[in-house]
């Protein structure tokens, strides 16, 4: 069944779609589509629907749907989408979200997979939740999006993973707020942000007197949770000692305050993220395997800034426009060569380092216009260049460290801290010694090293 009024598209697809082998009913609105299916005298292999349309909108179309035929594949593909109608549309049990334009290709490709797949999973009513600061369309988002409502109604442990910067306590939230338990408390802690030794008693709590200043017993975060969603950010930091403690509060769904005898039970949604490899901290014994498999059963990657140029226009004007609201001062503009700039940039920091840099280049900004220098000075530091491919005029650390990785990955390359090390001392001690005017005892005291280190990295 195909649901699309604007006629022109619904006789392009029907075409394709009939062409591929595919017999095809179409209708230009939702409610005529719904009593042909009530009907029951054909039984549809999927729904590809329209979200926009006279009288009844795709998304109210779906949960009609899924109340009564909850195996009917439906694809939603539209023009008028947004972050919020796609988590709605996959958290109700939409097969699949594109927008407009479909490659027909990708259409005949998705018919094909639907009509092949048995079941869907059950549907869960909308909240109508907002998902703030998620900014973004393109494709790699999407899929993003669409992954939050895939697990936002299930209650499984949720692993997002992604380099620093790119959102993930976003999608965190996102989940909460598309799940069914919305209306409950979601806890976040920033796991490498706490001390070791302080972090078990702020997950777990403590009973009066269990350590020496515990003057009453106090509440941890697991308890604080209870009913909503517990966000561990930076889960790869904790030491293994409380990876022990945080794998059996999952496994018995229930903690132990420190100093208790009793358990208390939980109802805690977890969701965790970090942007360490944790496979590679499994093998080298740093992460727990069996905690490793609890998180990595339903995972969510978020795409680095690099990787989704397309979506830098849009999350420029986003933080400017509010950059702009937080100052009380007109809306500002970008001059030519400027949003060219920020497109090239490769955002070592990801989102965070654009919206830290868009809010420096407002603030040198002349007339509230920002320039191309405004953008240049913002995003970078000057500074001597190590050999690398790194722009000749300016350099950033960040930037040139994340270079050297993703090129140590393409070439295959091992030991790759050691090399950078060593070319970082034999800078340090070059430029030591020149600012130093060849002085090896005031080098060596600057740089904490001794006469002879300097000499040997400076090469003399």
């Amino acid at each position: 069944m195909l649901i699309e009024d604007l006629r022109t598209t619904s006789m392009l697809y029907e075409e394709v779609l009939e062409d591929a082998g595919f017999e095809v009913d179409a209708f230009d609105n939702g409610k005529d589509a719904l009593e042909k299916i009530f009907e029951g005298r054909t039984r549809y292999q999927l729904i590809i629907t329209d979200y926009q349309m006279p009288g009844m909108d795709g998304l109210a179309l779906l949960k009609q749907l899924k109340r009564r035929f909850a195996y009917l594949p439906v694809l939603f593909v539209t023009a008028h989408g947004s972050v919020e109608t796609a988590i709605e549309a996959m958290k109700n049990g939409a097969f699949d979200y594109q927008e407009k334009p479909i490659d027909l290709e990708q259409l005949v490709a998705l018919a094909n997979e639907a009509c092949n797949r048995a079941n869907v999973a059950p549907p869960i009513l909308a909240k109508g939740a907002e998902v703030p600061y998620m900014i973004g369309r393109s494709q790699k988002m999407l899929e993003v999006y669409k992954q939050v409502g895939r697990v936002a109604a299930i209650p499984a442990t949720v692993l997002i993973r992604g380099e620093t910067g790119t959102g993930k306590e976003l999608v965190a939230n996102a989940i909460h707020q598309f799940s069914p338990r919305a209306d409950k408390p979601m806890i976040a802690v920033n796991c490498a942000a706490i001390p070791e030794s302080l972090l078990e008693s702020e997950l777990f709590g403590y009973e009066k007197g269990a350590f020496t200043g515990a003057q009453k017993t106090r509440m941890g975060h697991f308890e604080r949770a209870d009913g909503g969603t517990l966000f561990l950010d930076e889960i790869g930091d904790i030491s293994l000692s409380t990876q022990v403690r945080l794998l059996r509060a999952i496994q018995e769904r229930s903690i132990q305050r420190l100093g208790a005898d009793e358990q208390r039970k939980i109802d805690v949604r977890i969701v965790a993220a970090t942007h360490r490899d944790l496979e590679e901290m499994v093998r080298m014994k740093q992460f727990r395997e069996d905690l490793y498999h609890r998180f990595s059963v339903t995972e969510i990657r978020l795409p680095p800034l690099r990787e989704r140029r397309d979506d830098i226009p849009a999350l420029t004007e986003h933080f400017i426009a509010r950059f702009c609201e937080e100052y009380g001062c007109a809306p500002s503009g970008l001059e030519p060569g400027a949003m060219e700039l920020l497109m090239k940039y490769d955002w070592p920091g990801n989102v965070r380092q654009l919206q830290n840099s868009l809010r420096k280049a407002l603030l040198r900004a002349n007339n509230l216009t920002i320039s191309k220098s405004d953008v240049r000075e913002a995003i970078s530091q000057p500074a001597t260049s190590p050999e690398s491919d790194a722009p000749a005029d300016v350099f950033n650390m960040q930037d040139w460290v994340g270079r050297q990785v993703r090129k140590a990955v393409a070439e295959g390359r091992e030991n790759l801290r050691d090399a950078m090390v060593e070319e970082l001392d034999t800078i340090l001690a070059k430029e030591a010694l020149e600012i130093c005017d060849g002085n090896r005892s005031k080098a060596s005291r600057i740089l904490g090293v001794t006469r002879r280190t300097v000499r040997q990295r400076a090469g003399q």
